[in-house]
C-alpha cells in the first residue's frame, strides 16, 4: 500500500520508531474509551491495568521550552482511568511519542497501515492520568454535537450497566452501540470461532432494526409517506453518527438513504446500483476504506444477498409445487415451510461462500458451524436488537419502565451467548488454517463476480456449475497440503523483550524454542502463529521451554489452542517452578493432550532429519542455590556441519557450567538473557567463536556489548525484525533480516 506524503508540520515528523518523551498540546477528537484490564496466565499480574484510549488532534509540541506548531492525529493511550476529559477539550499531555513501525515478522498484521487508515500516524503513551491536564474547551456547533454524542453513548452505557452484569453487559454494548471496551477476550474468541463476528459488529442488521422501529411507530402515528421517509432517513443518519462510524455502518446507513430518496423521487431502485453508489461515496470520503476488512466483508455479504434473492428456489421445483397445490392443507403448508427454510439456507450459504475465502486469507479460520448458527441466531439477534433499542429508547425517556424490557432482553442475550459457547465446542465446527495463495483468491472472486453478473441466467451457465465445485474444493484443500521445505531454517521472531524461535527441519518437523514476551503474551502468540501460517505449518511437533520466566512461555497458551502439538519439553527445575503461569501451562498441555517430558544435559531429540541433530548441553540436574535463569535449557542444533547454540537466559552458575564444557563452538549464537551485560561476557564469545550473534530484545543493545562480542556480526530483532538462519544441505549458510530483506551469507 502506498500513502500520500504527510504535511510539512505533521506530528509524525517529530517522532521515530523509538519512543521519545514529549510535551504535547492538542484537542481531544473522540470520547475517551476505558478498556478493562486484560487478565490470565498470558500476562503478568503487574500489567493487569485498565487503559483509556482516545484520539488527540495535535496543535503544538514543546521542545526545549519552545512551542513548535504542528498538526495531525495521534492515538492517545493512558494507563488508568482518564476521567473529566471530553471531546473538544484542549489538553496538555506528558508522555512518550512513537511512530508505529512496519510488520517485524513474516505474515504479521500491519498495525501502522491500520492506524493510517484511521488518519493516525503516531501513538502517544502516558503512564498516569495525572499527566493529562485540561486547559480549556472548544466551542461551536460541531464540538457541541460531538459532546452530545458522547453523552448519549455514556448514558446508554450507564443504562446497560444498571440492568446487566458482565459478560452480557459487554455483549449488549457491542451489539447496540458498537462499544467493545467491556467485551471479554473469551467472548470475542467464541464469536470469531463460530463465524458470528458479524452479530457483534454494527452493520446493516442494526440499521434495519432501527428503520423497522421507525416504521412501526410511524404507522402507529398514521404518518404520511413523505414524513415516514424523512423519519427513516433521519434515523439512519443519527444512528450512523451515534455508533462507531465504521465503514460497514456507513454503508448500511447510505444504503437506506439512497433507497428512500429513490422512492421519494419515484425512481426504480436497483440494489446493485445503490450498492455501487455507497461504495463510491465511501471511497471518496476515505480511499483507505478499500482496504478495510470490515468494509470488504460488508459489501460482499450484501452483494451475496442481492444475488441469492434473485434466484427463486421455487422455480427449480415448480413441477413439484404444482402437484402439491392439489394436495391437502397440511402438505401445502409443510412444503411451503421447507421451501422458505431452503431459501433461507440458500441465502445464508451464499453469504458464507462469498466471505469464507476472505476469512481464511485474513484470519486463517474456517467456521462450518456458522452455517448452522446463522440460521438459528440471526432471527434471534433481530429480536434481541429490537428489544435492546427499545430498552435504550425507553430508558432514556423513562428509566423506571426500562427495567421491564430488560428482562426479556437479558434472556435473549443469555440464549445468544449460550448458543455461541456451544457452537465453539462443536467438533470440527471451526478450523485454523494456513495462508491460501493470492492467485486462488483472485480467481475465486473473478468467478464470483461473473456469477453475480449472470444471476438471471444461472440455470443456463453449465460450465460455471462445473468449475465452481472444483475451484472451491481446491481452495479448501490447499491449506492442508504440506509445504515443501528442502533446507534447514531457524527463525528468531521479533517479540520485544522475550524469545520465540521456530526451527524447521528438512523432514518437515517443527520445533518451537520458547514463545513469550515480557508484557502481554498474546504479542508473542500472534507473531508465532502468523509466521507458522505464512509458512504453511499446521502442527508443532515439539515445544521446548528454556526456563520458567514469563517472557519465555507466555505466548504458548493461545498457540496450544490453535496448533496441535505432540510434546512439551522442560527442565527439571521448570517442572518444580512456582513462577506465575507455569502451573497453568502444564494444565493447558494436559487439556490439549500434549505429552510433558523432562530434558537434561546429554539428552538428544529423536526422530530428527539426518544429518540434523539437537542435543542438550545444560543443565545437568539442579544447581544448588541457582535461580531459574541459570537452569535455562541450552541446545546445540546441528545441520550439515553447521551449529546454532540456543541459550535462553543463561547466567551465573549456569554460564560457568556451560563454559566448563569441552567444545561449545558454533556458527550462530543466541545471545543469552536478551543481550544482558552479566551474561554476555568475553569468555563466552571466545569459547563459542560464533560468526553471528542474535539478540532477541525490544530495544537496541548498548555499545558496551560490542566490545564483549568483538569482531562478530550482531543482529538484533529490535532493529532487524525476524532473523532467519537458512542452512543448505551443502553447509552453505544465509541469514535473512525481515526488515532489511537482504540475505547475509557465509
Amino acid at each position: 500500500m502506498t500513502w500520500t506524503t504527510s504535511r510539512a508540520d505533521d506530528v509524525s515528523l517529530w517522532c521515530s520508531d523509538v519512543p521519545v518523551p514529549v510535551d504535547i498540546q492538542g484537542i481531544v477528537e473522540r470520547p475517551v474509551e476505558i478498556h478493562d484490564r486484560p487478565f490470565g496466565p498470558h500476562i503478568p499480574p503487574w500489567m493487569e491495568v485498565d487503559r483509556s484510549i482516545s484520539l488527540l488532534r495535535v496543535e503544538q509540541v514543546n521542545l526545549g521550552g519552545e512551542a513548535v506548531p504542528c498538526s495531525g492525529l495521534v492515538r492517545l493511550e493512558v494507563t488508568g482511568h482518564l476521567v473529566d476529559i471530553a471531546v473538544g477539550d484542549r489538553v496538555e499531555v506528558l508522555g512518550t511519542l512513537a511512530r508505529p513501525g512496519p510488520p517485524r515478522n513474516p505474515g504479521e498484521f500491519s498495525y501502522d497501515n491500520f492506524l493510517r487508515m484511521q488518519g493516525t500516524r503516531a501513538q502517544l503513551r502516558v503512564n498516569h492520568p495525572a499527566a493529562v491536564r485540561k486547559i480549556d474547551s472548544e466551542t461551536g456547533i460541531l464540538w457541541t454535537l460531538a459532546r452530545w454524542r458522547g453523552e448519549v453513548r455514556k448514558e446508554c452505557q450507564r443504562l446497560l450497566a444498571r440492568e446487566l452484569k458482565p459478560p452480557l453487559r459487554g455483549l449488549a454494548a457491542s451489539l447496540l452501540i458498537g462499544d467493545r471496551t467491556e467485551l471479554t477476550d473469551e467472548l470475542k474468541d467464541q464469536f470469531a470461532e463460530t463465524g458470528m463476528m458479524h452479530l457483534i459488529a454494527i452493520s446493516g442488521i442494526n440499521v434495519g432494526i432501527m428503520i423497522g422501529i421507525v416504521l412501526i411507530f410511524g404507522r402507529m402515528m398514521n404518518l404520511g409517506f413523505r414524513s415516514l421517509a424523512c423519519g427513516m432517513i433521519l434515523a439512519a443518519v443519527l444512528f450512523t453518527w451515534i455508533t462507531d462510524q465504521q465503514p460497514s455502518v456507513i454503508r448500511a446507513g447510505l444504503l437506506v438513504v439512497v433507497t428512500v430518496l429513490g422512492s421519494l423521487l419515484n425512481r426504480r431502485i436497483d440494489g446493485w446500483n445503490a450498492l455501487a453508489i455507497c461504495a463510491l461515496i465511501l471511497m471518496i470520503w476515505n480511499p483507505a476504506n478499500l482496504f478495510d476488512i470490515g468494509a470488504q466483508f460488508s459489501f460482499l455479504a450484501v452483494a451475496a444477498i442481492f444475488w441469492s434473492s434473485q434466484i427463486s428456489l421455487k422455480s427449480l421445483v415448480q413441477e413439484r409445487w404444482n402437484i402439491i397445490q392439489d394436495g391437502s392443507l397440511r402438505q401445502r403448508l409443510g412444503f411451503s415451510g421447507m421451501l422458505v427454510l431452503a431459501q433461507m439456507y440458500f441465502v445464508t450459504g451464499a453469504i458464507w461462500l462469498a466471505t469464507v475465502p476472505l476469512t481464511m486469507g485474513t484470519f486463517h479460520l474456517i467456521t462450518p458451524v456458522g452455517l448452522l448458527l446463522d440460521l438459528l441466531l440471526v432471527p434471534l439477534a433481530m429480536g434481541v436488537l429490537g428489544l435492546g433499542y427499545l430498552f435504550l429508547g425507553v430508558g432514556l425517556l423513562s428509566p423506571w419502565l426500562a427495567g421491564w424490557i430488560a428482562i426479556p432482553f437479558h434472556w435473549g442475550l443469555w440464549i445468544m451467548q449460550t448458543s455461541i459457547a456451544w457452537g465453539q465446542q462443536v467438533p470440527f465446527g471451526h478450523l485454523f488454517v494456513p495462508s491460501i495463495p493470492w492467485w486462488w483468491l483472485f480467481v475465486f472472486y473473478v468467478l464470483l463476480w461473473l456469477t453475480w453478473l449472470r444471476a438471471a441466467h444461472w440455470e443456463n451457465w453449465s460450465w460455471g456449475k462445473r468449475i465452481w465445485p472444483v475451484w472451491i474444493i481446491l481452495g479448501l484443500l490447499l491449506p492442508f497440503f504440506p509445504s515443501s521445505r528442502s533446507e534447514f531454517r531457524c527463525t528468531f521472531l521479533s517479540v520485544g523483550h522475550g524469545l520465540a524461535c521456530v526451527i524447521e527441519l528438512p523432514n518437515r518437523e517443527v520445533i518451537l524454542y520458547d514463545a513469550g514476551t515480557i508484557g502481554d503474551g498474546r504479542r508473542a502468540q500472534r507473531a508465532v502463529e502468523r509466521f507458522l501460517w505464512n509458512r504453511g505449518i499446521r502442527v508443532i511437533d515439539t515445544i521446548i521451554v528454556s526456563h520458567s520466566d514469563h517472557d519465555h512461555f507466555s505466548g504458548l497458551f493461545g498457540l496450544l489452542e490453535r496448533f496441535p502439538a505432540r510434546q512439551l519439553l522442560v527442565s527439571q527445575q521448570s517442572s518444580r517452578s512456582t513462577q506465575s503461569g507455569m502451573e497453568e501451562l502444564f494444565q493447558a498441555a494436559i487439556t490439549h493432550r500434549v505429552d510433558v517430558k523432562l530434558l537434561q544435559a546429554g539428552d538428544r531429540l529423536h526422530a530428527l532429519a539426518a544429518p540434523a541433530s539437537i542435543s542438550v548441553l545444560h543443565p545437568d540436574g539442579i544447581l544448588a542455590g541457582a535461580g531459574d535463569n541459570a537452569h535455562s535449557l541450552v541446545l546445540a542444533v546441528e545441520y550439515s556441519g553447521r551449529r546454532i547454540l540456543l541459550t535462553g537466559d543463561l547466567e551465573r552458575e549456569g554460564l560457568d557450567a556451560v563454559l566448563s564444557q569441552q567444545d561449545i563452538r558454533c556458527d550462530v549464537l543466541l545471545s543469552p538473557h536478551h543481550g544482558g551485560r552479566d551474561s554476555n561476557i568475553p569468555p563466552l564469545f571466545r569459547r563459542t567463536d560464533p560468526d553471528w550473534v542474535i539478540i532477541s530484545s525490544g530495544r537496541e543493545h548498548p555499545e558496551s556489548l560490542n566490545s564483549a562480542i568483538g569482531e562478530r556480526t550482531i543482529l538484533n530483532t529490535a532493529t532487524s525484525g525476524a532473523v532467519t538462519v537458512i542452512i543448505h544441505s551443502d553447509g552453505q549458510i544465509r541469514l535473512v533480516e525481515h526488515l532489511a530483506k537482504r540475505p547475509r551469507q557465509i
